[in-house]
């Protein structure tokens, strides 16, 4: 308290002081008028300097806004350099995949991909054709080829059956031969059984005697057919026998070949019928023939199976070169759509690209006209307060000089140094 006490004895005994000296000088009894003028002065003054610091300050931030801007231009155009480039690139993608299914095209002989595709499903709806004509053509083939062999084994057969026949008739021949001679030498064996049967009765008869069977007194052949009895009875039954036999190889052969007639008979019928189905299919594939062939511009006989065959192997290569050219112009149709996708998405982003330039082109032609505008509203702030520091430091330069030539005993610190451009701060203007 004894402090601030003394701190307000000391101002008033200076404002005292103040107020008797600028009583005793004339040149300061307008300073009172003076000070508020100023006062008005430097505040406006203060206030135009703090404008142009704010303007600065504000230039300061556009430069950097402008280095940024201009730094991003730079990157704009970098990355829509690269867009484009990328754009380029697929855009040779684009041509190149177009000049591949050009070439798939011709080496297919086709005018276009509809052309293509027209013959490759014509095509395919032939392929059901295709596999009837050649499985046509080879049945045809395999049942001339089974007919010519059938054939081949009738005549065979029929040779055989001839060959077979006539033997059958030998031996019939030769059987009813052979037992006409073994019934004649059954008759005389009967006959002998018969003379036989009598050689008791024989043995009875004495010489002038009556026969009981005949009466005769004579029997002149008692002797002879006792030389007989044994002898042309052995003779006789051999023979009889050995025909016997005969008979029984005859009959055995005869059975046999009748037998062998009989099954080469039934394999002729068979082989005969066999044979008739054979030239009835052949019939029936070469009345269906003409047809399908004509559908498939065919021009040769079912006999023909080379020709055919090399007709068919022929169409499937081809249809096998269409799937196979389909397939790439798929691919390469699906590569294009994708080429598409993505040029429409790098055509977006590079115009999102140009959109944003030309936003930044913008800023930066809006930031230059803000510097611009700062720039020379600059220079009038700074015009304005040249002036108005020129008016207020000479004013205040001329009273300090008054001041100092008709009080030279009277220390006063100057406002402004010697050729000072610039305000003094408010803490020295205020205590001045």
């Amino acid at each position: 308290c004894e402090n601030l006490l003394k701190e307000q004895q000391q101002h008033q005994k200076q404002s005292t002081d103040n107020d008797t000296f600028i009583s005793q000088n004339e040149v300061l009894k307008n300073l009172p008028e003076k000070l508020p003028l100023w006062q008005n002065q430097y505040q406006q003054l203060s206030f135009i300097d703090n404008e142009i610091q704010q303007i600065i300050a504000d230039q300061n931030g556009l430069n950097l806004q402008q280095a940024q801007l201009n730094q991003q231009h730079v990157n704009k155009q970098e990355l829509l350099g690269q867009k484009q480039q990328q754009h380029n690139t697929l855009i040779a993608q684009f041509n190149q995949v177009q000049q591949e299914k050009l070439v798939i095209l011709n080496g297919a002989s086709m005018a276009n991909e509809q052309a293509l595709q027209n013959n490759l499903q014509q095509r395919q709806e032939q392929v059901t054709q295709q596999l009837t004509v050649r499985e046509s053509a080879r049945r045809f083939s395999f049942i001339t080829n089974e007919a010519l062999n059938y054939q081949t084994m009738i005549s065979e057969k029929n040779h055989q059956y001839q060959i077979v026949s006539e033997q059958v008739i030998q031996l019939r021949s030769q059987y009813r031969d052979v037992q006409l001679m073994r019934d004649d030498v059954l008759l005389i064996l009967d006959q002998q059984k018969t003379i036989l049967s009598l050689s008791e009765h024989r043995r009875n008869l004495q010489h002038d005697q009556d026969c009981p069977l005949c009466g005769s007194v004579e029997h002149p052949a008692i002797e002879e057919y006792a030389k007989l009895e044994h002898a042309e009875s052995s003779e006789h039954q051999q023979r009889f026998d050995q025909l016997t036999q005969q008979l029984q190889k005859l009959a055995r052969q005869g059975k046999g070949q009748a037998e062998a007639q009989t099954k080469l008979k039934a394999e002729l019928d068979v082989a005969e019928q066999v044979l008739q189905e054979k030239i009835q299919e052949q019939q029936s594939l070469q009345n269906r023939w003409q047809l399908p062939a004509q559908q498939l511009g065919l021009n040769c006989k079912l006999d023909d199976l080379l020709m055919i065959e090399a007709f068919i192997e022929e169409r499937e290569q081809v249809l096998i070169n269409l799937l196979s050219a389909n397939i790439k112009l798929q691919q390469a149709e699906h590569d294009i759509q994708q080429c598409q996708q993505q040029l429409i998405h790098v055509e977006n982003e590079k115009l999102n690209e140009q959109n944003q330039l030309q936003l930044l082109l913008n800023n930066q032609e809006n930031t230059q006209k803000s510097l611009e505008q700062l720039t020379l509203l600059l220079s009038q702030k700074e015009h304005i307060k040249a002036e108005n520091f020129i008016t207020f430091r000479a004013d205040v330069i001329e009273i300090e000089l008054q001041v100092s030539a008709k009080n030279p005993h009277v220390l006063s610190n100057h406002l402004f140094g010697k050729n000072s451009q610039n305000l003094p701060s408010n803490d020295v203007f205020l205590t001045w």
